[in-house]
């Protein structure tokens, strides 16, 4: 820039051309100006076009509760429309946190009993109590509500026959389906356990005092298991080996910590009667490092509104984990300042191995990866996405 003024200044030298020369000399000096600053454009866009997506959502909100407050006599208890079935330690706790915060979202009753928000375990283990049983468990909503429930068990638990059971009397229901990073997940779960071992005297992981025995004792196991399948010619809808896995998990529940992460097995008896247009698989780890684009993705999958938008996450620089407080006009005008006591973050029990605090043995995270690569590419392939883990 320096050099273009040295050359208009040598161009206009003689007296009469230095209105001119001023001229140009301005012109220049406006260009570094605006070389200068960033796309204000741009910025000034992107914030207009949020001021309209919160001026729609106040509309929206604002009919939905009117509607509710003028048809409370119509209320009625009603089964699921969307039920989570998995997977557990990949998220579907936060995940069903921040989908209540859509008012159109409904959970299940909580009762007196100290339980996880959500988690009914009808299909699998109370399914002899019966559907008034199931029924009574939900609140009553009117027709623009969305009654919700989420047991990650379902996923890999038996019956082998608990797809057929949640279709027949859910037919019109959507299912969501978070899987992550098998390894990972494995470590977080055996952590959760050992603290239901301290708290409730849970007993499957009693005699693991650490991680690496954990490893040494069952890994062998589940190689053994399932190393007819990688040495088989037809790697695919092998039933007899989800069989095996089912009744691994019935006589011996500290397996399941391993056999959890074999999503290509447990995808099979869902894949046999559900699809794109009623099953929704969610990759965690997109979910961990970016949740607010997802759960719009999963607002316009299950047929709420978009309530919550991706624009109000924002990672915690504390926990490093990401948090939701809604925007308001107010807020975009005021320029408020960030304080994360404001927002809504997930709980301190969750992400225990996630934010660092508790690394994983570099050692054994090598031999899970190793042991679990040809079942992620499996599952990658039968579902048609892959999700990149290592």
């Amino acid at each position: 820039m320096l050099q273009k003024l040295i050359k208009i200044v040598k161009v206009f030298r003689k007296p009469r051309t230095f209105i001119v020369a001023f001229i140009a000399v301005n012109i220049v000096a406006v260009m570094v100006v605006w070389s200068a600053k960033p796309d204000t454009h741009a910025e000034a866009k992107k914030s207009m076009d949020l001021r309209k997506k919160l001026e729609e959502r106040e509309r929206i909100k604002k009919n939905f509760f009117d509607y509710k407050q003028s048809n409370k006599e119509k209320e009625v208890k009603r089964l699921p429309d969307i039920i989570g079935i998995g997977v557990k330690k990949c998220g579907t706790g936060s995940l069903l946190e921040f989908l209540l915060l859509n008012p159109a979202v409904r959970p299940p009753n909580q009762g007196k009993r100290e339980t996880i928000v959500g988690e009914t375990f009808f299909f699998n283990k109370k399914f002899d109590l019966g559907i008034g049983y199931y029924k009574n468990l939900f609140p009553y909503v009117n027709d623009r509500e969305k009654v919700i429930e989420k047991t990650p068990s379902y996923f890999m638990h038996p019956p082998s026959e608990l797809p057929e059971r949640i279709y027949n009397i859910l037919p019109e229901a959507k299912l969501l389906l978070m899987v992550c990073d098998p390894t990972p997940r494995v470590f977080s779960d055996y952590i959760h356990q050992r603290i239901r071992y301290q708290l409730y005297n849970d007993k499957s992981l009693a005699k693991y005092e650490t991680f690496e025995e954990y490893i040494d004792h069952y890994l062998p196991k589940m190689k053994n298991l399932t190393k007819s399948w990688l040495t088989s010619s037809t790697m695919d809808n092998d039933q007899e080996l989800e069989k095996k896995l089912s009744s691994f998990m019935i006589t011996d529940r500290a397996a399941l910590l391993l056999s959890t992460g074999l999503y290509f097995f447990h995808i099979q008896r869902w894949l046999r009667i559900y699809n794109a247009s009623n099953l929704m698989i969610i990759d965690g780890e997109e979910f961990l490092n970016s949740p607010g684009p997802v759960l719009e993705k999963i607002q316009e999958f299950i047929g709420v509104p978009k309530l919550v938008l991706h624009e109000e996450f924002m990672k915690n620089p504390e926990t490093n984990f990401f948090c939701y407080r809604p925007l308001s006009e107010s807020q975009l005008n005021n320029n408020v300042e960030t304080i994360f006591d404001d927002f809504r973050c997930p709980g301190e029990n969750k992400g225990r191995t996630r934010n660092g605090a508790k690394p994983m043995p570099e050692a054994i995270s090598l031999q899970l990866r190793n042991f679990y690569r040809p079942f992620n590419k499996a599952f990658f392939k039968k579902i048609g996405c892959d999700f990149g883990w290592q």
